[in-house]
């Protein structure tokens, strides 16, 4: 038997430019909170493309990574906290798949067939596809990696409070993105 605390999460939803641009904020919000889930946190974050190699490293070098990155710093996005047993799941269900389920396939404006059919193609094709709504780290660790990248010094303080656990669990993050950028950077030369 599983103990209750360890289905218990915290999750990161991200609500792409694209769904934000459409106001479609609201509805994925309710669709959240329509599978018992709740939404504790939000704010606007304004991504930039230095972080997406980091949100999505499974991606980089695919020759569709312009699309990617294109699709989560075209404008603001919106970074939700969701809380509720197994969110991390249960939010992956919800995504979906933007042929067949979910919250890319309920919110899709147009198939890939239909953007052929209109003339869309290569980039501008990849580009469109791309814009899939919303975005969720697979797990816990991947949500406060998430978080230390996005959120700022100030702001994961303000997480002790209301989420102590999670709180601790994002500043070791930040310490760690922190050491890698320190190592990263050039010895200067005299």
């Amino acid at each position: 038997m599983s103990n209750e605390s360890e289905k218990h999460e915290i999750a990161v939803a991200i609500i792409k430019p694209d769904a934000v641009r459409e106001i479609l904020d609201r509805q994925i919000e309710e669709d959240i909170e329509s599978i018992g889930l709740q939404v504790v946190g939000w704010m606007f974050v304004n991504i930039p493309e230095s972080l997406v190699p980091q949100i999505y490293p499974d991606k980089v070098g695919d020759p569709l990574f312009s699309s990617t990155t294109w699709a989560i710093t075209s404008g603001p996005s919106i970074l939700l906290l969701v809380e509720g047993d197994d969110s991390h799941q249960k939010l992956a269900v919800l995504k979906g798949k933007m042929n067949t389920c979910g919250i890319r396939h309920k919110y899709c404006v147009y198939p890939r067939k239909k953007l052929e059919e209109m003339e869309y193609e290569g980039k501008r094709l990849y580009d469109k596809l791309f814009e899939n709504r919303i975005h969720t780290p697979d797990n816990q660790n991947e949500s406060d990696k998430l978080l230390s990248l996005l959120l700022t010094p100030q702001q994961v303080e303000g997480l002790r409070v209301k989420h102590p656990d999670l709180h601790s669990r994002v500043k070791k993050y930040t310490a760690i993105v922190l050491v890698n950028q320190f190592l990263s950077e050039p010895y200067p030369s005299k």
